[in-house]
């Protein structure tokens, strides 16, 4: 019964500690570890246009599991923090599913340094949901064989 009361103490305490910093997290699973990753927001900007360039990176893997959509990308880096984020217009094009763009943007903030970094990167694209259906298409940073199905 002691054990059971500590436990409880103990999960409590991490929830509200979960819920104090304000952000979503998610479980992401790899080769020798599991991390904690945060869960980025899909920016919606009526205006926005893609700058055609950010700092250079790859895109590895992209799939969509649920409301996350988990990109895995690969730079050079090492030194500096990295800011990445993720802008949409919600221009959908006429297509069943209905399609739309997404534009994965890259800040190296002047990292010159050389080490290869993987990384996934998750966001949440709830508010990318195509109302009159159950499955979108998402086309990252216009490139036609970068398709990702999105089933809600």
């Amino acid at each position: 019964m002691k054990h059971l009361a500590i436990l409880l103490i103990c999960v409590s305490a991490l929830f509200m500690v979960q819920c104090k910093n304000g952000k979503q997290t998610a479980s992401v699973e790899g080769d020798t570890q599991q991390t904690e990753k945060m869960i980025r927001p899909v920016n919606v900007i009526a205006t926005y246009e893609w700058p055609g360039n950010t700092s250079p990176f790859k895109v590895l893997q992209s799939t969509c599991v649920g409301d996350v959509l988990s990109v895995v990308v690969e730079y050079s880096g090492g030194c500096e923090t990295h800011d990445w984020t993720m802008n949409t217009n919600r221009v959908w094009m006429k297509s069943l599913p209905p399609k739309i763009n997404l534009f994965l943007e890259h800040d190296n903030h002047g990292d010159n340094c050389r080490a290869l970094i993987q990384d996934t990167l998750l966001f949440d694209v709830t508010n990318l949901r195509y109302p009159q259906g159950k499955q979108a298409n998402f086309i990252l940073n216009n490139d036609p064989t970068r398709v990702i199905e999105y089933k809600y």
